[in-house]
């Protein structure tokens, strides 16, 4: 089957805009907030790279199932606020599952070493916060908020969306402290491609 795209016309009607001119509009502000955001993530992966790096703790000697299945709850919530479409998820969840048991242990002491310095930075997240939050997802899902809402609910994950706000304004609080310094593209690349061959989350 042969694919046909869809014309202009199209477009506008189906996103309840006044006509081309809105529409591009619509479009370049999603590609500059799409933009924004890969920027804080990249930022945030750093430091939690940090933490995961330098930080040292005891951790449970078992990896339960249900610590397990948080973790990748956890980062498909967070490939889905970035944009990623539904197969692009599944395939980092899938490819999550076979990863070693030592990527598996970072990503559970990233979640503890955030859980401490929210407590002690005393983060709190409001009721605006996760409504904005599930507007910007389901955005970027194509979908009405209040669909995304009830999906998460059924499928008990709404307490995912407060955990994942409470984890990025809990880096952001930490990144508005630390030095920041301008690095080439290239090389940050291939640190970044570094990282994920060690199996850090760079969700």
């Amino acid at each position: 089957n042969r694919i046909v795209p869809a014309t202009t016309e199209e477009l506008v009607s189906k996103f309840g805009l006044a006509d081309e001119a809105q529409l591009r509009e619509s479009v370049k502000m999603r590609l500059e907030h799409r933009a924004r955001i890969e920027q804080q993530m990249a930022m945030r992966a750093q430091i939690s790279s940090h933490f995961t790096d330098s930080i040292k703790m005891e951790l449970p000697e078992k990896l339960t199932e249900r610590q397990a299945a948080r973790n990748l709850e956890r980062t498909r919530l967070n490939l889905l606020y970035r944009g990623f479409d539904a197969r692009q998820v599944e395939e980092k969840i899938t490819e999550m599952r076979s990863s070693s048991a030592q990527a598996a242990v970072r990503e559970l002491k990233l979640f503890f070493v955030l859980a401490e310095a929210a407590d002690r930075l005393k983060i709190q997240v409001t009721e605006d916060e996760v409504n904005g939050r599930i507007a910007q997802i389901a955005m970027e899902r194509g979908m009405r908020p209040e669909q995304l809402r009830n999906e998460l609910i059924q499928r008990g994950q709404g307490g995912m969306v407060v955990q994942q706000v409470r984890e990025h304004k809990t880096l952001d609080a930490i990144l508005a402290k630390a030095k920041v310094t301008d690095m080439p593209v290239d090389k940050f690349n291939e640190m970044m491609n570094k990282k994920k061959e060690e199996g850090v989350s760079l969700a």
